[in-house]
Formats: structure tokens, sequence, C-alpha cells
């Protein structure tokens, strides 16, 4: 028991340094919550991300019909067909996906087959595998009325696969039960705070040590682990805290 009454004679003594770093990290704490939530947003927003076709094949409806239906998802990047300025584009992130219309492109699709189409995606992201997927949806359709045996001309093809893809459906949110969900500040200002407790017990812990370590007592009654505090001992440890 004489321990922890030293200790919260310590704890007394340095009351108004415990506050203090209460107040900072406190602060802190909302300060970091409230920047969170500024940029974060509750809502949904559709991604566009940057696209780059290069058609190594000779232009057609085919091709140009692949380019309008990525527009309509993303933003399209125009690039040469240089490996220098291709790297670049992708270090800097100038494009999120680069893909790669090889020779025979329009024949192979016209013929039913599956042209093999390389593709360049940014690293530690999902926008290059959104495009990626836009790209298969476009060459499925395709592949779907030609497999049917529906074989339109070219530009007829495009126009039917253009306006299947164009097709939305409607989804409406709806929320069941009396609880509303928890607010996202809520939630932001909980995920910080458990760190800011911590803080703040390492702090208290680390002033009492402290304390406790550098003590140099001269009493005896002192040095037998606190037995007995002498209030008129000017050379006794507790009078310093």
């Amino acid at each position: 028991m004489k321990v922890f009454e030293v200790c919260m004679l310590i704890i007394k003594r340095r009351f108004a340094s415990f506050v203090i770093y209460f107040a900072i990290f406190i602060t802190l704490s909302v300060a970091i919550t409230a920047l969170t939530m500024q940029q974060s947003t509750q809502g949904f927003s559709v991604v566009r991300p940057n696209f780059t076709v290069i058609n190594r094949d000779v232009d057609s409806p085919l091709s140009e019909g692949l380019i309008t239906y990525l527009r309509e998802g993303g933003t399209e990047v125009l690039l040469t067909d240089d490996k220098s300025a291709l790297q670049d584009a992708t270090f800097f992130r100038a494009t999120d996906y680069i893909v790669f219309l090889p020779l025979g492109f329009r024949d192979q699709i016209m013929a039913g087959s599956t042209p093999i189409l390389e593709n360049v995606k940014t690293t530690h992201t999902a926008d290059g595998y959104f495009i990626d997927s836009l790209v298969n949806q476009y060459l499925n359709q395709a592949r779907i009325y030609l497999a049917a045996g529906i074989n339109p001309g070219e530009a007829e093809l495009v126009s039917a696969v253009l306006e299947d893809l164009s097709l939305r459906a409607d989804a409406e949110k709806r929320q069941f039960g009396e609880s509303a969900p928890l607010g996202v500040y809520f939630l932001t200002y909980n995920q910080y705070m458990c760190y800011i407790l911590l803080v703040l017990v390492m702090l208290c812990v680390t002033n009492i040590t402290m304390v406790w370590g550098a003590l140099t007592c001269e009493c005896g009654t002192c040095a037998r682990h606190f037995a007995h505090v002498p209030s008129d001992s000017s050379r006794c440890c507790a009078a310093r805290f």
C-alpha cells in the first residue's frame, strides 16, 4: 500500500503535466478525425480511370467501337507507340491501363476467334482491372453475336454491341430496422482514440517510473521500502516528488 501511496503522491504533484498531455492528445485526435472526414465521402461516385489504346492493327469500326465504349467508363490518354513514352506514362501514373490491339485484331474477331491482347496495368490499384473488365465485356459481347450465327456487317455488329452494353439497371438502397448505423465521424474518432489512450498511459507510467528510477533516498526509514515517510524530513525522497 505504501508503494501505491507514493505513486498517488507523484501523480498529485505532476497532475498539471498529465492534464496537459491529455488535452494535447485529445485535441490531436479530434483534429485528425476532422481532417480524415474532409478527405472521405459517404456517397458513391463512379471512378473514371485513365486508359490508353495502342492500335497496331488497321483502323476499323471494331477498334473505334472499343475506344468509344471505354470512353464511357474512363478518360482516354493519347500516347505514341514508343516504349520509353509508355513506361514513363505508367511510372508517373499518367495512365492506369494500356491495351495493345495486335495486328490482325479485326480479322480474328470477325472470324470468331479470341485475339490475345497485351496490357499494362498500374500496380496497387483496381483502376486497371476495371478497364480490363470493360475490354472483356466488349469482346465477349461481340463473340456472342458471332457465335449465335448473327453475322451482320462490321458496323452493324459494333452498333448492336454498344447498344447492349449501354443498358443499365437501377438500384435502390434501403435500410431495415430501427437502429441507425454508426456515423463515420464516430467510427473514425474511435479508430484514433485507442492509440491516444495508449500514449497517455505510457506517458503517465513513464513519469512515475522516472521518479522511482531517480530515487536517492538518504533516510533510513524510506529505504526500507517506504514503510514510513516522515513528513518533516527534508532529506526524504518523497518530499522531492
